[in-house]
C-alpha cells in the first residue's frame, strides 16, 4: 500500500487503485467544518449529521485516527454537538479563511493536517 501523501507514478491504474480495499493503517478520517452556524442552511443536514456520526464510529471501531477542523470557530461556533461528543478527546485544527485570504488559509490548514498525520504516523 502507498503511504499517504505519496505521489503515485503515472503508470499506476487508477481504476485499479480504486478497487483496492482501504489499508486503516494508511487511513484517517478529517471531518471538516460541521459547525454550528455553517449548517442551518445545508441541504438535507441531517443526513450529513447522521452520515458523519457513521464515520466517525467506523472510524473507531476500525481504529482509524480522526482529525477535525473548524473555520473561524468564533464567528461560525464550533463544532456541532452531535458530532463533537463523538471526538471528545479530539482538538480540533483552527483556521481562519477569509475570501482574500481563502488560499493561504487552505495551505495552513493543509500543512497542519500533514503535520498531525506525520504525529499519527501516517
Amino acid at each position: 500500500m502507498t503511504p499517504l501523501g505519496t505521489i503515485i507514478p503515472e503508470s499506476i491504474d487508477y481504476a485499479e487503485i480504486a478497487r483496492r480495499p482501504l489499508d486503516t493503517e494508511h487511513c484517517a478520517l478529517i471531518v471538516i467544518d460541521i459547525q454550528e452556524k455553517l449548517l442551518p442552511p445545508i441541504f438535507e443536514k441531517e443526513r450529513l449529521l447522521r452520515n458523519s456520526q457513521l464515520l466517525i464510529r467506523m472510524a473507531g471501531v476500525l481504529k482509524m485516527p480522526t482529525l477535525l477542523s473548524t473555520q473561524y470557530s468564533k464567528g461560525l461556533g464550533n463544532t456541532v454537538p452531535e458530532v463533537a461528543s463523538l471526538l471528545p478527546d479530539t482538538s480540533p485544527i483552527a483556521y481562519v479563511a477569509r475570501i482574500e485570504e481563502h488560499l493561504a488559509a487552505a495551505e495552513g490548514l493543509m500543512e497542519e493536517l500533514r503535520t498531525r498525520l506525520e504525529e499519527l504516523g501516517l
